[in-house]
């Protein structure tokens, strides 16, 4: 600070706030201190100027930016208090609750406990019996009565007319499409348990915009590009050459150099010193699922439709079958799956029309997108099968949908890929992503990119990998 008040030309501080600053230098100097001297201070007619270093506290903006979090707290406890009823009153997700149920109503009580800022804690109670809360729901109870200090209750008053949603005033506007609705469960790891039939995905096809983006990619990137097509054109190679074969087409230098060590430590020579040439056709497919959630504007998105550009070019090369499918929604009926290129189609100008279309859209519900997806891959007859997902950041939806139980849903719908004999595997963006994706995918089933330039390259290395 010294030293950009020196760059700044700033005053020094005046005497009184100079002996402040000394009191306060001193190691027996307390809290009492600090809150004295600023009472003394506080009248004076020196106030320091705002430097490059300080923020500016807008009080009227602070109000609004926490009023608008309690707003969104509250709609995600009467989302989780709605499905939580649902379970305790053992109803199916689409259906409305019965009239005696109705009657019955969510209280909180309040529990000694010194962990607590203020003490104690609330505890759920339905129709005046206690219920364990779910981990994320008890979070959200907590962070409530911290910021108010008690559960109002109006945040308790739960949509009953609404209970497929749970968002109160702020319910979703639900598409009115004829689209066909694939049902889903999801993993409730609080419980140990599915919810049966709980989420409604539907399948879109992207409009195919023109090319123009595509080629500004290709021009952009014309010389990574030509070093992919290498790179790529080399893996395809080292599937059709056959090393320390008995005899071929090419001397194996590397086995030749570990025959003549053999001679000079006088032991039996390896008679396999040959590469042959065969024909190898690669049975691989592969699934690529794109974030297209809101939190991907701007360069984001760019980001994401480069790299599908470059990965489509060089997976010509290769002439692997692949897939292309964007995911996004809000809530758990409103899961929402583009299409932008299926296994059956070329890469032709639709679909690069449809990569240049791509558009960042709500929230990011994975589990459900993985568990379709998986389904589609799991149909495509192919020795090694690989869903990879190029993501921005963590599981999010605004129905509850985020934290350990996004988390844990999502985990759960990659290890069912697993058993479909499926290999997960994840490119992200989020350089926080450590702590959630090695628990979601596995210590080695990830990778963190924060430059375009290097996702393809992890790509290849990702296909030499799976497919040895």
């Amino acid at each position: 600070m010294k030293q950009f008040n020196s760059l700044l030309n700033a005053d020094d501080l005046p005497p009184a706030w100079q002996q402040a600053v000394q009191e306060l230098s001193a190691p027996q100097a307390t809290a009492h201190d600090s809150a004295r001297l600023l009472y003394a201070l506080i009248d004076d007619d020196y106030r320091p100027a705002s430097t490059l270093y300080q923020g500016e506290l807008d009080p009227s903006l602070a109000k609004q930016k926490m009023a608008e979090r309690l707003q969104e707290n509250k709609a995600d406890l009467q989302s989780m208090l709605n499905q939580l009823q649902q379970e305790l009153v053992g109803d199916a997700p689409n259906m409305p609750v019965d009239g005696e149920d109705e009657s019955k109503r969510f209280q909180v009580k309040e529990i000694e406990d010194d962990e607590m800022p203020d003490g104690y804690r609330v505890e759920l109670q339905y129709d005046d019996d206690s219920i364990e809360a779910p981990e994320d729901l008890q979070e959200l109870l907590d962070s409530i009565q911290q910021d108010l200090g008690t559960i109002p209750d109006d945040y308790l008053a739960h949509d009953q007319g609404n209970s497929a949603t749970g968002e109160g005033e702020q319910q979703v506007q639900l598409r009115n499409d004829d689209n066909e609705v694939v049902w889903y469960d999801e993993w409730d790891h609080s419980r140990q348990q599915y919810h049966k039939q709980w989420c409604q995905l539907r399948e879109y096809e992207i409009d195919s915009h023109t090319t123009e983006f595509v080629d500004q990619t290709l021009a952009k990137h014309r010389g990574l590009l030509k070093h992919l097509h290498r790179t790529f054109e080399a893996l395809r190679e080292e599937d059709r050459r056959i090393r320390k074969q008995p005899y071929g087409e090419d001397v194996d230098l590397d086995a030749v150099i570990g025959s003549y060590a053999d001679i000079i430590n006088g032991e039996e020579i390896d008679q396999n010193l040959f590469i042959k040439q065969r024909k190898v056709d690669r049975n691989i497919a592969v699934m690529f699922m794109v974030d297209m959630s809101g939190s991907t504007s701007g360069w984001i998105n760019e980001m994401e439709r480069e790299a599908l550009v470059l990965l489509c070019e060089s997976l010509e090369k290769l002439g692997d079958r692949y897939a292309i499918y964007g995911f996004s929604g809000i809530t758990r009926e409103q899961c929402d799956l583009y299409k932008i290129k299926d296994f059956e189609e070329n890469y032709t100008d639709t679909v690069k029309g449809r990569i240049a279309n791509i558009k960042p859209k709500d929230y990011t519900r994975m589990g459900v997108a993985i568990r379709h997806l998986s389904k589609l891959l799991a149909k495509v007859e192919a020795k090694t099968k690989v869903l990879f997902t190029l993501s921005d950041g963590r599981p999010d939806d605004r129905d509850g949908y985020r934290g350990v139980y996004g988390i844990e849903d999502t985990r759960r719908a990659l290890v069912e890929a697993k058993y479909l004999g499926i290999h997960p595997f994840c490119i992200t963006i989020d350089e926080e992503a450590m702590d959630y994706l090695q628990h979601m995918y596995g210590p080695v089933n990830f990778a963190i990119v924060d430059q375009i330039d290097k996702l393809p390259f992890k790509v290849s290395d990702i296909y030499r990998r799976l497919t040895v």
